[in-house]
């Protein structure tokens, strides 16, 4: 074959390949699956009741869904809708119960973005308060609701036609939402359509659905190519604005600025510069978050501070400013439903390092962590020394801070520490910033304080109670401001076999667990201390005589009657005795029901 010829054979064949190539490539970033057809089971077209239409019903005594065209269907014959007549009139009159139907979603292999579609119209009660409305959530398929509650262990879907994500007092006309979410291929989830009512006063129409369409597809990556606003089309190379089941990258040298509410993303890289503008109050991260080296994100604009959630694991190998804002504004909530890590060698906060209230490296104003996961720990903080500025949320969080410190203020006295029993945790350093003036949680003898105001909230590996409690006694003359830390190690170990004296009882029995008290940045105060320490399940005491103790002597002070928890009370203690080592918690023989080395004799219960 002359050489002419076969040299345009080879370029014939390239140039097919590469057609092949990208014919593969359309194809596949287009490629989507109907999970629910809106002309058919999603257009309530299949038959004359929900099951026929592959819903299931989960309806009240009075009040339930129906099939039919009572409220006048969008298209098509018949549409979904609540009824108190049985289906003959768009009416309902239950009050305090729930109603709904749900079907079973499968989102296949490597199509994790949803679009769920749909049109809807209801009266419903109340402009702000949750009284009269629908609801929708994605659950998994254990989740199954009942007439007698809203429905728990679901993540609520909703989008810009609902009002705080009830959707309500639009019932003239059929009005159309379209709601995109990420979901994980493979797996089944449970969609569900709820209706409630209250007590109160009854705002005819309820609900109606027509036309519900749920599609899979492959997510899209969105690149910048510009700075420019976030949904603005022509700041990304699709020419597209992203949608919160895609995934996106801020590029090196670009800003881009979250300009609108309800926006949020899939999976985010920051490369460049992510920021707020004046409008929205939020962003969401749905997947994970990376800043790389040189990325930063600020959650702020001007002063006001703005909220991030992240429902993933955060990289910060760059920086998160989250310093900016008053009381609850400027805010990180980790709010996942799986195990969420945060790590990375870069910084959160500002860039002045100061030890006086203007400082801002390390500084997250508020931190809120609502992660549902039940796995302990469901929170994994490789960060060193974050202050909370104002509030700490720890609602659901068991949080394992390896080696690291978290400081509860911001050289000056931080607002409100949220943390439930059976939250907080499992190691490394509280640190709380005292004022002079200050005195802390009241302590009863006899009885585990619960109040969180000046607790120190650790927990076991098993999510046991392992919390201390500071508060100072007598004047505050000559009391210095700063840093009162509480390094807790658990040990569920007991040693036996001792004899200790404390002021004529005998302590035989030590817990392993430490609890070891440091104090920084000036702190001082010249009366006494009352610490409780709270050991949930590690002896089996009869009463209330557990000790605060160092490893072999007594700790300063003066015992106290604590509880059978065990909770141990000491009081009168200075700050040298607070400080002299790490502090157990031990009991006499004569007291501890089941008194024998090794680990817990009772099982580990929260107290």
């Amino acid at each position: 074959m002359p050489n002419s010829k076969l040299n345009f054979m080879k370029r014939f064949l390239r140039l097919l390949m590469l057609a092949s190539v990208m014919l593969v490539s359309i194809f596949g970033a287009n490629a989507q699956t109907t999970l629910v057809d809106p002309t058919g089971a999603g257009g309530f077209e299949l038959g004359v009741d929900m099951s026929a239409n592959g819903w299931t019903t989960v309806n009240a005594a009075t009040d339930g869904w129906f099939v039919g065209n009572v409220p006048v269907s969008a298209t098509g014959t018949n549409c979904g809708y609540v009824s108190a007549g049985g289906g003959t009139t768009w009416t309902y009159s239950q009050t305090n119960t729930f109603t709904h139907i749900y079907r079973d979603i499968t989102i296949p292999a490597n199509e994790s973005k949803v679009t769920l579609t749909f049109k809807w119209k209801a009266g419903g009660e109340g402009a702000t308060f949750d009284w009269d409305n629908m609801k929708i959530f994605l659950a998994p398929t254990s989740v199954t609701p009942t007439t007698a509650a809203a429905v728990t262990g679901a993540t609520q879907l909703s989008g810009p036609g609902s009002t705080g994500g009830m959707y309500k007092l639009n019932s003239a006309a059929w009005n159309n939402e379209t709601i995109v979410f990420a979901g994980v291929p493979g797996t089944t989830y449970r969609l569900i359509f709820s209706w409630k009512s209250d007590g109160s006063t009854i705002a005819n129409p309820p609900s109606a659905l027509d036309d519900i369409s749920v599609v899979s597809s492959v997510a899209g990556t969105f690149i910048s190519i510009v700075t420019g606003d976030w949904n603005n089309p022509t700041t990304w190379d699709a020419n597209a604005v992203p949608s919160a089941a895609d995934n996106a990258t801020v590029s090196s040298t670009h800003t881009v600025t979250v300009n609108a509410t309800g926006q949020a993303i899939n999976n985010l890289i920051v490369n460049g510069t992510l920021a707020y503008a004046s409008a929205p109050t939020q962003f969401n991260v749905n997947g994970n978050l990376t800043v790389n080296n040189g990325g930063l994100v600020n959650v702020f604009n001007a002063t006001t501070g703005k909220t991030l959630f992240v429902t993933g694991n955060i990289v910060n190998n760059g920086r998160i400013d989250i310093s900016v804002g008053t009381l609850a504004a400027g805010n990180l909530t980790l709010n996942g439903s799986t195990v969420q890590s945060v790590t990375g060698s870069g910084t959160f906060g500002g860039t002045v390092s100061s030890t006086t209230t203007t400082n801002t490296v390390g500084v997250i104003r508020n931190l809120t962590c609502s992660n549902t996961n039940t796995s302990i720990p469901n929170i994994i903080w490789a960060f060193n020394n974050i202050r909370i500025a104002n509030n700490l949320n720890l609602t659901g969080a068991k949080i394992d801070l390896g080696s690291n410190t978290i400081h509860f203020g911001n050289y000056t006295t931080a607002n409100t520490l949220t943390a439930p029993v059976g939250t907080g945790f499992l190691s490394g350093t509280y640190s709380r910033y005292w004022s002079a003036s200050q005195t802390g949680t009241g302590i009863t003898t006899g009885v585990d304080p619960t109040n969180t105001n000046t607790r120190y909230p650790f927990l076991s590996p098993t999510a046991s109670n392992r919390a201390m409690y500071i508060s100072r006694t007598g004047g505050t003359t000559g009391s210095t401001a700063g840093y009162l830390a509480v390094n807790f190690s658990n040990d569920d170990n007991n040693t036996t076999g001792l004899s200790i004296d404390d002021a004529g009882y005998t302590i035989t029995d030590r817990n392993e667990g430490t609890w070891t008290v440091s104090s920084s940045d000036g702190y001082g105060h010249n009366n006494g201390h009352t610490a409780v320490i709270l050991a949930s399940g590690i002896f089996a005491p009869l009463n209330g005589n557990s000790r605060i103790m160092l490893s072999n002597a007594p700790a300063g002070g003066t015992h106290q009657a604590g509880t059978a928890t065990p909770g141990a009370q000491r009081i009168g203690l200075s700050l040298a005795d607070l400080t002299a080592g790490p502090l157990h918690i031990g009991i006499g023989n004569a007291d501890n029901q089941y008194p024998c080395a090794g680990t817990p004799l009772i099982p580990t219960i929260n107290a």
